[in-house]
């Protein structure tokens, strides 16, 4: 008994010293200089984050170090406790990186496309790096030229790169005849060694017109198969000489390919499957995902220029269209928004875009965070400037929720990378929103704080309709349920008799549901 208490004890605290260690991890932190280039100054360098991942120390970071007019692939090390700079690695020629990955050997896996020359065959480098900093491995993977455009873990030991193989492989052509090229996936060990290659087929899928070359985007495992988005690009119609962005993808496995399919072909009010746009960013979470699509602005008269919308597109696990919203609040005359990157969450199904936005009224730049229910819903979206022309390039959702940026641009007038920590709503620790301007897309969104807490939960509600909160363990059994009939601004609730340890709150309000993590300790 003795021995269960004290082990409770213990988890209590470490679960206390974790969250208190996120709380104080939050705010912005600004970096002015790698070990391996020096000190950015005024210069046109400076270091691009792409990708941003977390361990239980530090902040991993990787994109492009920008020499000149050259980018070179490049990955830092943070350590979270102080904000130093552990280490480094620098590639030493033309390359940007596409993807760190953390394996169980407390090893980094850094994919990254290189041409030196667009002639040579090694196009996509691979470097292990150990946690003291060291190479083991630095090596390249492909046998002709291939553009790599992401990176994802589908399970230990296999990692796909996904992006699009010259053509000129199949053909004897030159890079630049038509077509173009193939969807290609690369199956990498953790080593980053290549033990496969699958190259996709384009099909005529769209009233038999002529497609011209398909790009992948991204990879998924999917039950024993694996899919691949990413775009096809075709005769626009019959008659036409107008090429076209189509989204589309592929079902396929190690055998054959099952389905190439654009992904509006049968969705209804896009004209027979006619809608176009460009795949920019996909994200999926239990076996649905979401895509932002920009789509040309059809209806824009020649002598004038609108910036073309962005699209998110919600697909479910059978890969219907449920929802689509174009992105972004503000007029499309004088902004146009550029999204960096999609996240869903896999507890709480919430999606978070990324991205900034720029007007072509003041010409300035400025940052957004958005929120999307699953349902389609948006909970807001939010305009903020980072100091001097900051702009955010990366997300990634901790385990206990907190949101993480990474970006770049400049601070006290020097150039300058950043990371910036928030909770799942964007907020700082002192519970005001960083930035200029925050736009609230619906009234009905509640807040639950302090979180963690002894047990006493304070509700926060624009709305006073009545509100159903259950609560649930981490196993999905219902352990309280309360009804707060006639809420105030401000309600509680207690969970003080509950044994200490992370609760999900499942929330209805009128039309509007949320799931909320909560940390009784």
């Amino acid at each position: 008994m003795k021995f269960k208490l004290l082990f409770i004890l213990i988890w209590v605290v470490s679960n206390y010293a974790y969250s208190q260690q996120n709380n104080n991890l939050r705010g912005i932190r600004y970096y002015y200089s790698t070990p391996s280039y020096g000190s950015f100054g005024n210069s046109i360098n400076n270091f691009k984050p792409l990708q941003i991942e977390e361990t239980n120390k530090a902040y991993l970071l990787s994109g492009y170090l920008n020499m000149g007019i050259n980018p070179r692939a490049c990955f830092v090390k943070i350590d979270k406790s102080n904000d130093a700079i552990l280490f480094d690695f620098l590639e030493d020629s033309w390359s940007i990186s596409k993807g760190i990955l953390c394996s169980l050997e407390n090893q980094v896996l850094l994919i990254y496309d290189k041409h030196n020359d667009m002639l040579e065959q090694d196009s996509m480098g691979t470097v292990l790096i150990d946690s003291n900093g060291v190479v083991n491995i630095h090596s390249y993977a492909t046998d002709t030229i291939a553009f790599i455009k992401s990176v994802n873990q589908v399970k230990f030991n296999t990692n796909l790169a996904t992006g699009l193989i010259d053509i000129s492989s199949f053909t004897g052509t030159s890079p630049s005849a038509w077509p173009y090229g193939f969807p290609v996936i690369y199956r990498l060990d953790n080593t980053g060694q290549q033990t496969q290659k699958k190259v996709l087929p384009i099909f005529n899928i769209f009233q038999n017109l002529p497609v011209i070359y398909g790009s992948g985007i991204k990879t998924f495992a999917f039950g024993n198969d694996y899919i691949t988005f990413g775009n096809i690009h075709r005769l626009r119609s019959i008659g036409s000489n107008e090429i076209r962005a189509y989204p589309s993808y592929w079902r396929w496995n190690e055998d054959t390919t099952k389905v190439c399919k654009e992904v509006f072909l049968d969705y209804p009010g896009h004209d027979n499957g006619k809608a176009f746009g460009e795949l920019i960013q996909v994200a999926g979470a239990n076996k649905e995902f979401a895509i932002s699509i920009e789509r040309p602005n059809e209806n824009t008269p020649n002598s004038q220029f609108t910036p073309n919308p962005v699209i998110l597109t919600y697909l479910d696990s059978n890969f219907h269209i449920i929802w689509e919203r174009q992105i972004g609040s503000l007029p499309q005359s004088s902004h146009s928004y550029q999204v960096e990157d999609i996240k869903i969450d896999s507890i709480s199904g919430f999606i978070y875009l990324t991205g900034w936005v720029y007007n072509y009224t003041t010409d300035k730049y400025f940052s957004f965070l958005s929120k999307y229910r699953k349902n389609g819903p948006i909970v807001f979206i939010k305009h903020f400037i980072i100091d001097e022309d900051n702009s955010i390039h990366t997300l990634k959702i901790s385990e206990n929720g907190d949101l993480i940026f990474a970006g770049r641009g400049r601070h006290d007038g020097l150039n300058c990378f950043f990371t910036f920590r928030t909770d799942q709503d964007g907020y700082d620790p002192a519970g005001q929103y960083l930035g200029l301007e925050v736009v609230t897309a619906t009234p009905t969104e509640i807040g639950i704080f302090p979180n963690p807490s002894d047990g006493i939960f304070q509700v926060s509600s624009l709305s006073e309709e009545p509100m159903l909160i259950t609560m649930l363990d981490q196993q999905g059994k219902q352990v309280v349920a309360f009804e707060l009939n006639e809420l105030s601004s401000k309600n509680s609730f207690d969970l003080s008799e509950q044994a200490p340890g992370v609760y999900f709150a499942h929330i209805s309000q009128g039309e509007n549901q949320w799931v909320k993590k909560l940390v009784v300790r």
